[in-house]
Parts: structure tokens; C-alpha cells; sequence
């Protein structure tokens, strides 16, 4: 649904006086975080075996049954931006496009486009 300034949900965030963080689990942008993390409880293997499962590809050279027999990971289609300039314009820090509310927009955490200009 497109945004609405009738909305339920506008209603609430009128009610608010800090800004909404979009918490719906998307884990792109803070990769880099989560592998030192990674690696403070879990060790420099833990981060190796991780990294190895996100690069494999291999579901997509098997054969339907092959698939179905073993049941692999199925590694995400274009989950991450595939240039370093698409990441850098994903992760810069824009200013409010006119009619956002500044508060709006979290300084140094990555922002959506839609209502963002640079």
C-alpha cells in the first residue's frame, strides 16, 4: 500500500516523538558488525563457516531432484547490492527530500529511498 497520511500507521508515528527505526530484520548494511561480533563469541571458524554458506551457490547447479534429495540452502537472489557503488548509495546518509521530517531520518543508519534525496 502506498503511504497515506490517513493512515493507521501515520497516526501513530504522529503520536511519537523520536524517530521509527526500521527493525524488520534486514541484516545488509550491518554485516561488517555482525561478523565482529560473530567472531568476539564464536571464534575466527564460526565467522569462516558463515561466510563460506553465504557464497554457496551450488543449489542452483543441481538438478530439481538432486534438490529435493538433499535439501540444500538456497542462497538469496540479488539480496545485496552486486556494485560498490549501488552499497555506497544504499548506505550514505541522505537528507530528508522536502515534506520528510528530518527526525525522520536516523544519522548513520542506512535509510530507505523512497522519500530520501542526496
Amino acid at each position: 500500500m502506498a503511504y497515506s497520511k490517513n493512515s493507521k500507521s501515520a497516526a501513530v508515528r504522529a503520536k511519537l516523538n523520536h524517530p521509527v527505526i526500521d527493525g524488520d530484520g534486514h541484516w545488509l548494511e550491518p554485516i561488517p558488525i555482525f561478523l565482529d561480533f560473530l567472531r568476539d563469541v564464536g571464534g575466527p571458524s564460526i565467522v569462516d563457516k558463515f561466510m563460506k554458506k553465504a557464497k554457496d551457490t551450488s543449489w542452483y547447479e543441481m538438478a530439481p531432484a538432486e534438490r529435493m534429495e538433499r535439501r540444500p540452502h538456497r542462497p538469496t537472489w540479488w539480496g545485496e547490492p552486486g556494485n560498490s557503488l549501488d552499497r555506497a548509495t544504499a548506505m550514505v546518509e541522505v537528507k530528508a527530500a522536502p515534506g520528510i521530517s528530518a527526525a525522520a531520518v536516523p544519522r548513520g543508519e542506512p535509510a530507505p529511498a523512497s522519500g530520501l534525496q542526496k
